[in-house]
């Protein structure tokens, strides 16, 4: 299948930060999976290696039990007409690997048999479906018909695994609250995970192992950065962020994991971007937070300037066009624009440090916004103003050593 092909594995590249000069503001603007489809059509190329580690497999038998060798499959997707063929060995096995996350249809076919079809078997990544097919005898001009899903039993290793599907990643909500929204978030969502008492995924742990342990893979990509060697939800929910509108499916290995997952001591978050189908999809969205349902912050007279407005759209569908669309061949595109707008921030409480005159405990230049001097006390003599506005240099050091080394 003739695939489009730009930057796949290097989307996050593309997001770009910049600052408003005229409102203060900062904008993230991010493109997924594609540029402009102009472009698009300009640089075909040949779908490349990606690997999914997603499986429909099972055995072919007759109505008592016996294998049947030599039986043909058909696998194929009900969302880009792809097939796929397989005979079935001398044990009546069959497999389908590499596949990627979609629905699919099964047909099965033998000499002195029924033909058999089995219609909807959904799957995700890193999964492998169970689809035991039992022949009928009969003509092969009849046919029996099934709708329904393989088993979800992992039958071949010990590898566990979470799944979020594309039904709550479309519905549920997520908050534009200091960065923008990111699909893998939903993990938290997971047996397992954990956020500690502050609830942000940022600083999910897996299974009991180290924050920021864990390794991400986008397409079939690892999302390891460059320096700090960073991954997992570092990269997929913090600097990368992928939203909702682009990614098909998120998932989460939390134990018994293939040897190729070296990068974590903890779990895997995979994720898979969303591809063009048969029918053209789109969508348009615009999320908004403001001052209004805000809290004042402790310490704060007012609520600080909080304005943020994350919008964009999407689109894909089959590209139908000579050379690209036609007899085996198929092409398909789709693109994502995503961008984030944030004006204001916090402003109270402001830490400071003191001063080189007050480490030494003469704090008469210690004033407010505006210009007003700021009542001092020392606790350890008397609850009023001191009106000289010194106090023992031990007290100041004791304090701030306390708080964090100071500065020279």
């Amino acid at each position: 299948m003739l695939s489009l092909m730009i930057l796949s594995a290097s989307l996050a590249l593309l997001n770009r930060c910049f600052q408003d000069k005229k409102g203060g503001g900062m904008m993230r603007s991010r493109m997924n999976e594609g540029v402009v489809t102009a472009l698009l059509l300009l640089v075909p190329g040949i779908l490349l290696g990606q690997s999914f580690n997603t499986t429909i497999r099972g055995t072919v038998t007759d109505p008592s039990g016996a294998v049947i060798p030599g039986a043909e499959l058909t696998l194929k997707s009900a969302d880009t007409d792809t097939v796929a063929r397989f005979t079935a060995g001398a044990q009546g096995l069959y497999q389908f690997g590499n596949l990627a996350r979609g629905t699919y249809d099964l047909s099965v076919s033998a000499k002195g048999f029924r033909d058999f079809v089995q219609k909807g078997i959904v799957v995700n990544i890193n999964e492998t479906r169970t689809v035991n097919v039992k022949l009928e005898v009969g003509a092969s001009e009849q046919r029996i018909e099934v709708t329904a899903e393989g088993s979800p039993l992992n039958q071949v290793d010990a590898t566990i695994k979470q799944s979020i599907s594309p039904t709550t990643i479309e519905q549920l909500p997520l908050a534009v609250s200091g960065n923008s929204r990111s699909a893998a978030n939903f993990i938290t969502l997971s047996p397992g995970v954990t956020t500690g008492g502050g609830n942000n995924p940022f600083d999910a742990r897996i299974n009991g192992g180290m924050e920021m342990g864990d390794e991400a893979v986008l397409d079939g990509v690892t999302m390891q950065e460059g320096l700090m060697s960073q991954s997992g939800m570092v990269a997929l929910g913090n600097d990368f962020p992928m939203t909702p509108e682009a990614v098909e499916e998120v998932s989460i290995l939390t134990s018994n994991y293939e040897p190729q997952y070296g990068s974590t001591t903890s779990g895997v978050i995979t994720a898979v971007t969303k591809s063009g189908k048969n029918d053209f999809h789109g969508e348009v969205h615009e999320f908004h937070h403001n001052n209004v349902l805000n809290a004042r912050q402790f310490g704060a007279p007012t609520k600080p300037k909080d304005l943020e407005n994350e919008f964009g759209g999407s689109v894909g569908g089959p590209i139908k066009l000579p050379g690209a669309w036609g007899g085996s061949r198929r092409s398909y595109f789709f693109f994502n624009y995503d961008a984030w707008y944030i004006r204001g921030g916090t402003r109270f409480p402001v830490t400071s440090i003191p001063s080189l005159q007050e480490r030494q405990g003469d704090f008469r230049d210690w004033v407010d916004a505006e210009g007003k001097l700021i009542p001092v006390y020392d606790p350890a003599t008397t609850p009023m103003p001191l009106l000289d506005r010194r106090i023992s240099p031990s007290c100041v050091i004791n304090f701030w050593d306390a708080m964090a080394r100071l500065p020279t």
